[in-house]
């Protein structure tokens, strides 16, 4: 009997760096340039892309898990973007990092994860304390904003990720170091848009979000400043049919948010057989939220993230 685990990775594309360096102790990983980690199986080197992603997932290419002659086991994968169902494959591969052998579960899709490495890995799922993203040259003023991170859960699959608390809701926190905007999911823009009056401009569009999927966003912008760990923003991309519905957006006097709404929780890791799913907030932070950051640092011990950053 094969059994499946439905999850999610927020994957996403980031920009190659013609600089590189990666400097690492045993308990600590700096990242600049591509972002990259090298690490080896069966004699095969790998170059995989360490992705801020909403998820604690490993991803390898499909070409390169035909390379490496893996067989899928009895754990599969589901992987919803919006409507679109994605499966996947795994086994649990003994792999070589710079500061020793692990063996971890890899999972693989007909759909390259990446187009410019061998495949991705969150930060929570390295066997690193402490994994920092140098983003570029610390200036002197600035400050430590921070959220908590969610501690991993089931599978090893689950949890990860920066946690956003905006009223009595849990937000998930991940970031996209190649996307100009913030991205977010309809619930999260329902959410938003109550609160601080936030209203839809322009043409719906398509954009890719991951896999080479297409999904409607919708810019959203707020009359009043969302303070996500200190640092404010007041537009979002919204997608504006996914996990929800957040067309019907106007103004904070005239919309209404539908909490018993049926959904797809997309970016959830849940075990297929649960009936019962949680509505799912989602934020992808861009480039203009953190372009006064240097750094962006997870700290797994002490389940925060830490970001350094010029105060607004």
């Amino acid at each position: 009997m094969k059994y499946y685990i439905l999850f999610s990775a927020c994957i996403l594309s980031l920009q190659s760096s013609l600089l590189k360096a990666n400097t690492k102790e045993d308990d600590t990983l700096i990242l600049s340039g591509d972002f990259t980690v090298n690490v080896r199986h069966a004699e095969q080197d790998l170059i995989l892309f360490v992705n801020p992603i909403i998820s604690s997932t490993r991803i390898l290419n499909p070409l390169i898990a035909e390379k490496l002659e893996l067989k899928g086991g009895w754990i599969g994968g589901k992987h919803f973007i919006g409507p679109v169902e994605l499966k996947a494959s795994s086994r649990r591969i003994k792999i070589d990092y710079d500061n020793g052998r692990k063996k971890d579960r890899f999972f693989w899709f007909d759909r390259p994860a990446s187009q410019k490495f061998d495949g991705i890995i969150a930060p929570s799922s390295l066997p690193y304390k402490i994994i920092r993203y140098n983003l570029r040259p610390k200036s002197k003023d600035e400050k430590i904003y921070a959220l908590p991170i969610k501690k991993r859960g089931g599978f090893g699959l689950n949890g990860g990720y920066g946690i956003f608390q905006f009223q009595d809701k849990e937000i998930k926190v991940g970031f996209d170091f190649e996307r100009n905007e913030t991205l977010i999911n309809a619930p999260t823009a329902n959410l938003f848009a109550s609160s601080a009056n936030g209203t839809l401009i322009g043409q719906t569009q398509k954009i890719p979000i991951r896999f080479g999927v297409e999904r409607p966003v919708q810019l959203l912008k707020l009359s009043n400043s969302i303070i996500v760990a200190g640092l404010p923003i007041n537009q979002m991309l919204v997608r504006v049919s996914d996990d929800g519905d957040a067309s019907n957006i106007i103004s904070k006097e005239e919309h209404n948010i539908d909490e018993d709404e049926a959904s797809i929780d997309g970016d959830a890791i849940i075990v297929t057989g649960k009936s019962k799913k949680k509505r799912n907030y989602t934020m992808i932070l861009g480039r203009d939220f953190i372009k006064g950051c240097s750094s962006i640092t997870y700290d797994m011990d002490a389940l925060m993230l830490n970001m350094s950053c010029q105060a607004p």
